[in-house]
């Protein structure tokens, strides 16, 4: 980038996406102790080939957009290694059993959206490889990752509790810690950022951070217009950037 940070796009194993709930895993770190150790090695690996790469082998700013920022906060906030500075979380889930989550999961458009090249699953019916066409139901897709159903008015914390950042048993690292959230999400509500941040604050002693101030360790701010992947005419994109860029600049 022209601020002089080099990006590296991490890659991870997806969970198996399946409809049938026979098929589930029964696990629900399954699938995620596959992605925290895919990000373990991907680190690792920048970190190998730092000198190569003109890049810092101790400084490292986790950046995740939707499921991406889930697990970019799970890692973080979890993970022993201190070359990990700061965590920026777009519009991530921070409570897997949330009711209105859940509803939005299994309504229109979520619940029959387009699998593509950009959009693509494991397919449990092609034996769990890749798959760029057809549809899918996110509903379903959360489902095979927690490995259970989540069902709408019923509540299973044996199960997602682990897998949620906003539950307390997860915030074993302190860090600086910035939540972007668009005020106008219809897939995850903003207020999994709030719950995060109370959480966050609750946990570490720390206070709210003003709208202007990118100093506090943590951090929530919320984007008028926005809506899941900053969607929306009123969207003001530029001020995100900027705001992710005055972020690193304090913390990184």
């Amino acid at each position: 980038m022209s601020e002089g940070y080099a990006v590296a796009l991490l890659k991870y194993r997806l969970a198996c996406y399946t409809e049938d709930a026979i098929a589930l895993t029964g696990d629900p770190n399954f699938y995620m102790d596959n992605m925290i150790e895919d990000l373990d090695l991907a680190i690792a690996k920048l970190k190998s080939e730092a000198g190569t790469l003109a890049i810092s082998p101790n400084n490292f700013a986790l950046v995740g957009e939707s499921a991406g920022a889930h697990i970019a906060l799970m890692y973080a906030l979890r993970t022993p290694d201190f070359d990990v500075k700061t965590v920026v979380s777009f519009y991530g889930p921070t409570l897997m059993d949330e009711e209105v989550f859940k509803t939005n999961a299994s309504s229109a458009p979520y619940n029959n959206f387009t699998v593509n090249s950009i959009f693509a699953l494991r397919d449990a019916a092609a034996g769990c490889d890749m798959s760029t066409s057809g549809s899918a139901d996110l509903s379903w897709g959360i489902n095979s990752f927690v490995g259970t159903e989540l069902e709408v008015g019923t509540t299973n914390p044996s199960f997602t509790d682990t897998l949620s950042p906003a539950n307390p048993n997860n915030l074993l690292r302190y860090l600086p810690v910035f939540l972007m959230h668009g005020a106008a999400d219809d897939l995850v509500p903003h207020g999994h950022a709030d719950s995060l941040m109370v959480e966050l604050n609750s946990h570490f002693g720390t206070t709210p951070a003003s709208i202007t101030d990118f100093s506090a360790p943590h951090k929530l701010k919320k984007y008028e217009f926005c809506g899941h992947g900053w969607s929306g005419a009123g969207c003001n994109k530029t001020a995100i950037r900027n705001d992710v860029i005055t972020w690193l600049g304090e913390h990184f």
